[in-house]
C-alpha cells in the first residue's frame, strides 16, 4: 500500500533530521527548565545553563547521558505526569509530547550542544 510506504519514507525523513540544539533545544531548556537550574539557583545541583553541567546532573544523577535517553534524567522526568512525585517541571504544566520527543531524539543522537 503506497501509503504505508510514504509513511514509512516520511518518518525516516524526519528521524534522520538533525536537531538544533539553538534552535530546537535551548528554547524548551528555557522555557521550562532554566528558571530553576542555573548558575544562581541550582535545584538539585542540577545546572543545564552548559553542556558540561548538564550532563554531570545533579544530586539525582546525570541529567544527559549522550545516546541514552532513557538514562538522562533531564528526559525521564519530563516523561513523569503533572501531579505525580518527580515530575518536571513542578506543577506543571507538562512540556508537550512533541517537544519531550525531540528531547528524546536529541539524546540519542548523542545530545551534539554547541556552544552559545
Amino acid at each position: 500500500d503506497m501509503r504505508i510506504l510514504f509513511v514509512a519514507i516520511l518518518a525516516s525523513a524526519l528521524h534522520a533530521q538533525t536537531i538544533d540544539f539553538r534552535k530546537n533545544i535551548a528554547p524548551v531548556f528555557e522555557a521550562n527548565c532554566l528558571s530553576c537550574h542555573n548558575a544562581q539557583r541550582n535545584y538539585g545541583s542540577l545546572r543545564l545553563d552548559t553542556a558540561e553541567r548538564a550532563r554531570r546532573g545533579g544530586n539525582k544523577g546525570p541529567g544527559i547521558v549522550p545516546g541514552e535517553p532513557q538514562k538522562s534524567l533531564i528526559y525521564t522526568v519530563m516523561e513523569i505526569p503533572p501531579g505525580k512525585a518527580g515530575a518536571m517541571p513542578p506543577g506543571g504544566p507538562q512540556v508537550p509530547k512533541a517537544q519531550r520527543d525531540m528531547i528524546r531524539q536529541w539524546i540519542a543522537a548523542g545530545a551534539p550542544w554547541l556552544k552559545t
